[in-house]
């Protein structure tokens, strides 16, 4: 039991990251975009 909870909360802080990254990535193509437009 005590395995797969650590490996839960594992996996949802990987998943937060994962998130986290495409957003960034997401803001910073916008921002290029926004550049070009001017």
């Amino acid at each position: 039991m005590l395995n797969n909870d650590s490996w839960d909360l594992g996996t949802n802080e990987i998943i937060i990251l994962f998130i986290l990254l495409v957003i960034v990535v997401f803001f910073f193509w916008l921002f290029s975009k926004l550049l070009k437009r001017k």
